[in-house]
């Protein structure tokens, strides 16, 4: 009532009903914004990231790549950044320093057994003059025994100067060689030899199998080869041969060998303690196949020792 009259008085709320379609709509837009956001901000911290660590990867793709025998120095991407600057810094000193005394290691290996050749050769030459005079059966025995001993220190400088001038061979315009024939001349050079000892030889050598090598130390692969075939070997002993395209396999009868399989191949090694083996040869020709891509492998499998020679088909 007001001044006597009477009045309604009357409240009218508008409420909106929101349809359950459109808030399923928001609520979808709303999530793809987050997840769009969420990208956004990886893909950013990714870049982000990559830009500062660039100078970081690119140093370990140098170490990857880095070989001793490579006279280029490293090539690292200059940086702000103060800690990969140090890091540049530690690994082109370290690189050098090594390729430095690698190349110092290796000249002195090599003067030295040039230089050794000389003096051995006069010794030889001598001993061989003192054999010739009136000696008797003990002297002869003696000085023969010290010939035998300085062929073979001279093989072993022979085989040294050869290891040396390996490391640093660049193979260019290496044609093909037919191993076939190469392997039928060397078994008809060791013919006699394996008569001798009373060897047993059995070969299975497909017709003009090709390989890329070259020839020469194709020749000193399969004469170190053949030659193991008939030292670490007994009398009335047997040796197999195959050559395929993809492989060469040697294999003989002998005695286990005196050393763990995995250091048949190491400098200095031998197999048994026979004095003529000088201990080069598998190393010698472990490294030339390396050269050219090939690998090597030796066991001791039913009483016979086995190496095979994988080639790349």
């Amino acid at each position: 009532m007001i001044k006597g009259k009477p009045y309604r008085i009357t409240s009218v709320r508008y409420i909106t009903v929101i349809e359950k379609r459109f808030l399923l709509s928001l609520v979808m837009v709303v999530a793809w914004i987050m997840v769009f956001l969420v990208i956004l901000s990886i893909i950013i911290s990714v870049l982000i990231s990559r830009k500062i660590l660039d100078p970081f990867y690119h140093a370990l793709e140098e170490i990857k790549r880095f070989s001793i025998k490579d006279r280029k120095p490293m090539q690292l991407m200059e940086t702000g950044t103060y800690e990969f600057r140090l890091l540049n810094g530690f690994l082109t000193k370290m690189s050098e320093n090594s390729k430095k005394d690698y190349y110092l290691l290796e000249e002195l290996t090599e003067n030295t057994s040039h230089e050794l050749q000389t003096p051995l050769a006069s010794v030889k030459g001598k001993i061989e003059l003192m054999m010739e005079t009136g000696l008797t059966e003990q002297q002869f025995a003696t000085l023969s025994s010290m010939n035998d001993e300085l062929d073979r220190l001279s093989s072993i400088n022979k085989s040294l100067i050869l290891l040396a001038k390996l490391e640093h061979l660049e193979l260019k315009n290496t044609g093909r060689i037919n191993l076939s024939q190469i392997l039928a001349e060397r078994m008809a050079y060791f013919e006699d030899i394996f008569s001798f000892q009373q060897l047993h030889v059995e070969a299975s050598v497909e017709p003009d199998v090709m390989v890329s090598m070259d020839e020469n130390l194709a020749v000193i692969v399969l004469d170190n080869l053949l030659s193991n075939s008939k030292r670490h070997n007994y009398a009335n002993g047997a040796i197999e041969i195959s050559l395929t395209a993809s492989r060469l396999t040697i294999s003989n009868t002998g005695n286990p060998p005196s050393i763990p399989e995995e250091e048949v191949f190491g400098r200095f090694s031998r197999g048994n303690p026979d004095q003529n083996s000088i201990g080069i040869g598998l190393a010698l020709v472990k490294r030339i196949l390396e050269i050219f891509g090939y690998e090597i492998s030796y066991r001791f499998y039913n009483e016979r020792h086995v190496v095979i020679v994988e080639f790349k088909i």
